[in-house]
């Protein structure tokens, strides 16, 4: 404890029995016991003092710098997110405006193109004249090349 040993311990036990006397020996035990809990007590709680004093300003600093932290993402992201949103509801705005067309040009196309199908399967010999006709085909320039070949 003070850099004492045993028999330094008891030399000082032997003196204090000299000076005392056994009567007084037990209550002066005790008020030394009470004496070191004491000491031990009021250094712990100048121990906590000292670091909640050492540590709650900082803390409370950073508590301060995480919620302007906090606020100020919000005000950049708040923007930028009605933004995207609002872009994104126009390009499929848009979308839908660019396709409509485009769809309806296909279906009427698909039902010109069955309709052509199913007459060249009831009467092919007019099917074959309208492919001879038209210039503009593939099919009817085929056929022409062909044609000319015989």
């Amino acid at each position: 404890m003070f850099g004492l040993g045993p028999s330094e311990l008891i030399l000082i036990l032997v003196i204090v029995l000299i000076i005392f006397g056994p009567n007084k020996l037990p209550e002066i035990g005790k008020s030394i016991l009470r004496t070191i809990v004491e000491f031990r007590r009021t250094s712990q709680e100048l121990e906590e003092e000292v670091k909640k004093g050492l540590t709650e300003p900082f803390t409370g600093d950073l508590k301060k710098v995480s919620k302007e932290l906090e606020e100020a993402q919000k005000k950049i992201t708040e923007p930028l997110t009605e933004d995207l949103s609002k872009a994104s509801k126009e390009l499929k705005e848009t979308q839908k405006k660019l396709t409509e067309p485009l769809t309806e040009d296909l279906k009427k196309s698909s039902e010109d193109l069955e309709k052509e199908v199913k007459g060249a399967l009831t009467e092919p010999s007019k099917a074959k004249k309208k492919v001879e006709k038209s210039p503009e085909s593939e099919a009817g320039k085929v056929f022409r090349e062909v044609k000319k070949e015989k």
